[in-house]
């Protein structure tokens, strides 16, 4: 068992590796998906992302944006259940 982890883990590093390219006009999607196991006073539920990056020029210039949402519940005082919705974007840009 120890062993398929390991090669899980080293294959999944090696695709990792790869994509960490900083090349000329290079680009990237990449998408995300969690589930939140029901815990204490927290429910379960979801969330999601998703994103497009790129390269720009020969100088290490990077942008990334990506959108995401998370939806869950949280048990409160008198069995009162609080509705978490959480969505919005992320816009970055950095040097490398």
């Amino acid at each position: 068992m120890k062993r398929n982890v390991l090669i899980l883990f080293l294959v999944c590093f090696c695709i990792l590796a790869e994509a960490q390219g900083r090349r000329k006009n290079q680009s990237a999607v990449h998408a995300e998906y969690g589930y939140v196991m029901e815990k204490g006073d927290l429910s379960a539920g979801f969330m999601v992302k998703g994103g497009y990056s790129k390269v720009f020029g020969e100088k290490g210039f990077l942008g990334k944006v990506e959108g995401f949402y998370q939806d869950y519940e949280v048990s409160y005082f008198d069995n009162q259940i609080l509705p978490y919705q959480k969505y919005g974007l992320n816009v970055n840009a950095g040097y490398s």
